[in-house]
């Protein structure tokens, strides 16, 4: 049958990876996080990402500058750089060690949603380019700077949650259904 499931939910080997990997992601993000607050930015990360908006960047940007703040963000937006290599293979890697435990259409739309990861972390550096870029001279930007930047952020965002909402989905479902069979033996 095309939607048969493997009773192993992941390999040990994958596990070695993949459950490590996923502890060292929740504790970077966390601190992404509180670093990101500790800039002083104006407002929240994701507003910050999506304003759409040349002169709500400056206003941000001239805020950073008379917090002396500005340089604080400059390095956030580096060591993101980091978080950005972190997130995308350590998700990639799950969502294709989880993709492995169906078969057929279900394994191949497991390993299209691990490729969004790659794809979400390539949009974030050209994000991240941008913002470096506009942080270069925050009194020259082009509002279609701003525009793009946002519209990278945009697409990163929807590939990255719609990606985690399968991952999620998909472990839940192959954890019940391993239940189930522990049971059904029981």
């Amino acid at each position: 049958m095309g939607f048969e499931i493997r009773t192993n939910i992941i390999k040990i080997s994958q596990r070695r990876i993949i459950i490590p990997g996923l502890i060292i992601l929740i504790l970077f993000a966390i601190y992404m996080f509180v670093a990101f607050r500790e800039t002083g930015y104006p407002v929240g990360i994701f507003r910050a990402q999506l304003t759409f908006s040349a002169p709500e960047l400056q206003s941000h940007f001239n805020d950073l500058i008379a917090s002396g703040n500005l340089n604080r963000y400059q390095n956030y937006h580096l060591l993101d750089f980091i978080f950005i290599l972190v997130y995308s293979s350590v998700l990639f890697i799950t969502a294709t060690g989880l993709s492995r435990q169906f078969n057929n259409k279900p394994r191949r739309f497991g390993y299209a949603i691990a490729l969004l990861f790659l794809v979400a972390g390539v949009l974030d550096i050209i994000e991240n380019l941008l913002i470096l870029r506009m942080l270069s001279e925050p009194q020259t930007i082009a509002n279609c700077m701003a525009i793009a930047y946002s519209l990278f952020a945009l697409i990163k965002l929807v590939l990255f949650y719609g990606g985690l909402a399968w991952l999620s989905i998909a472990f839940i479902y192959l954890a019940v259904i391993k239940i189930k069979k522990k049971h059904r033996h029981n």
